[in-house]
């Protein structure tokens, strides 16, 4: 019984092998063609891609050459199916093949602008061979990918570039981007024109997710720029000027941001620079005299310092900050406080204790509190 169920399963499997054999060659026949018989045509016109890219001429595309290779394409997989999976798979390989021997050897041998430069240049490069190779392939966007629910065309070059090229230069392109940034803010010229075709390489590296530019290159600029405002801080904390220079470095880089950062950047951005200038030096601003004046920027300090300085209060249950104090006077009373003037204190009590700010006065005076945009009383 054993031996018979054998006989018939091999009964079976040759009838299939012969009709499979006979389909094929009814296919040639017709004048339809195998993976190995259409790749040439299509490599033909991947390598004339290739090389007009590297700026060899003589190699430009015309309707009829778009039309043979992506009928090349068509022809082995509309009656063979089965072969869509091996243009899908040669697709891959065009990619890693072209970043191994041509991306990643002109951006090893480069470092800081130079390395931006070379990546954005490679980068555009890359999407003129994904629009390229996504016309030649493009039955199989059509079809056959969205039947075996794979990744398109577009996500599988995407995700070559991220993996082997991003996955190894992410470093060094982010220590670029800051160092030229931080070059900017010591009163250089750079290339800003350069430094935002870099970011925004950064957003279309996500594909629609901001990961790469939030997570790699945002984190790391804030960072610095917390890094550099504490160095700034501390030098020019003991200068009169001190307010001044903070309300300049805030206007600076509120412009670089409108500049070549994304949009979403700013408001961290001025949070960084405020938090290091400002409040981290809260106390030692009370040694700061006759800095004051009247401006929209110091109308606002005291709300912006009332906000910072809240988030403070449940680890410190009074703060002692007279320059803080002179600001809310200059800001209500619109006066300027002369050099020794008597101011008093700030009453905080605990917020998590559902405490108020208490008035801001001197031993004769009082100013009453208004309420800022936060609901916190200055």
């Amino acid at each position: 019984m054993i031996m018979l169920k054998f006989f018939v399963a091999l009964q079976l499997l040759l009838l299939s092998s012969t009709a499979l054999e006979s389909n094929q060659s009814v296919n040639l026949q017709m004048g339809f063609r195998s993976f190995e018989d259409e790749w040439p045509v299509v490599q033909e016109g991947i390598d004339k891609l290739f090389n007009q890219l590297e700026g060899i001429p003589n190699q430009k595309f015309t309707s009829g050459d778009y039309m043979r290779y992506y009928t090349a394409v068509y022809n082995a997989c509309v009656v063979l199916n089965w072969q869509c999976q091996q243009f899908y798979d040669q697709y891959k390989e065009t990619f890693k093949e072209h970043i191994t021997s041509k991306v990643l050897p002109s951006l090893r041998e480069k470092k800081d602008m130079d390395l931006l430069q070379e990546f954005v240049k490679r980068w555009s490069d890359y999407k003129v061979i994904i629009r390229w190779l996504s016309r030649f392939f493009h039955y199989l966007n059509r079809y056959f990918i969205p039947a075996h629910k794979l990744p398109s065309l577009e996500e599988i070059a995407l995700m070559s570039f991220t993996d082997m090229v991003y996955a190894e230069i992410s470093d060094q392109l982010r220590e670029a981007v800051v160092s030229m940034i931080d070059q900017e803010r010591d009163g250089h010229q750079i290339d800003q024109v350069l430094l935002k075709k870099v970011l925004d390489i950064f957003v279309e590296m996500g594909g629609g997710s901001m990961k790469y530019y939030t997570e790699d290159l945002e984190v790391a600029l804030l960072k610095a720029t917390a890094a550099y405002y504490s160095q700034k801080a501390s030098n020019w904390i003991k200068d009169d000027s001190y307010l001044f220079k903070v309300e300049e470095c805030l206007k600076q880089e509120k412009e670089r941001a409108s500049s070549y950062l994304h949009s979403s950047s700013e408001k961290k951005l001025i949070e960084v620079v405020e938090h290091e200038l400002l409040f981290v030096e809260a106390i030692e601003l009370q040694e700061i005299k006759g800095a004051l004046r009247k401006s929209s920027f110091l109308q606002s300090l005291g709300c912006r310092l009332c906000k910072e300085t809240q988030c403070f209060a449940e680890k410190r249950q009074v703060v002692e900050a007279r320059s803080l104090n002179e600001c809310f006077r200059v800001r209500d009373a619109g006066e300027h406080i002369e050099d020794g003037g008597s101011v008093g204190t700030i009453g905080v009590k605990s917020v998590s204790d559902g405490g108020e700010w208490g008035a801001v006065g001197g031993e004769d005076d009082s100013v009453e509190g208004e309420e800022c945009d936060s609901g916190v009383g200055c």
